[in-house]
């Protein structure tokens, strides 16, 4: 299902699987690195899968001020260890 999509800031936010399998994936196609608010199916550790060593904590739907590199993302996996 679709998360979101910005042409202006050329950003994409979609989510892939249901139930315990999801992941949340953001794509930076910009020159420039952004700071953003990742929209998350489940409250909880998120750990990147294409960034090693990266976790994050989501609270009220929200992984808030999550930096994505310039022509790069991540791929976030719920619980995942």
């Amino acid at each position: 299902s679709g998360r979101g999509f910005s042409a202006n800031r050329q950003l994409v936010i979609f989510q892939r699987g249901t139930g315990n399998n999801r992941i949340v994936v953001t794509l930076n196609f910009g020159d420039w690195d952004q700071w953003v608010d990742v929209p998350v199916p489940v409250d909880g550790t998120w750990r990147d899968v294409l960034n090693t060593g990266i976790t994050l904590q989501a609270n009220g739907g929200w992984a808030r001020n999550v930096v994505i590199n310039s022509h790069w993302g991540r791929i976030l996996v719920l619980g995942a260890t």
